[in-house]
């Protein structure tokens, strides 16, 4: 259980991280230096491999205890990988654009994935 809540706040502080270097790249002019889009780039990895390991976590325990997980849930996970892979897509792939549409499609994925992480939360 420890390990659960030690992956929790990892993918909560590297979401919020992200976010807030993706609204920090929002605010800069073109080109975007390398050193931030490299911090981006290894957010979104801590944001992807902490948010599957806890999918992984909460399933697993809900088969160990016997409680089978609501059917809600699990289209909840799928929805927010499908949103991380997108996210991933256009963090690694668009940073290599000159343009800054790449940003925005990303803060809405990664706003849409923190309100379908909620839902999960608290349900």
């Amino acid at each position: 259980m420890i390990f659960y809540k030690l992956f929790i706040w990892m993918h909560l502080l590297s979401m919020a991280s992200l976010f807030g270097l993706l609204v920090a790249c929002r605010s800069l002019p073109l080109p975007l230096p390398a050193p931030l889009l490299k911090q981006c780039k290894t957010f979104f990895g801590l944001v992807f491999v902490s948010g599957v390991l806890l999918a992984y976590l909460k399933i697993i325990t809900s088969l160990d205890s016997g409680d089978i997980l609501k059917t809600g849930i699990y289209h909840i996970l799928i929805t927010k990988f499908a949103l991380l892979m997108g996210l991933g897509h256009f963090v690694m792939v668009g940073s290599k654009k000159e343009s800054k549409t790449w940003i925005n499609i990303s803060l809405v994925a990664i706003a849409l994935a923190t309100f379908l992480g909620l839902m999960i939360r608290y349900q």
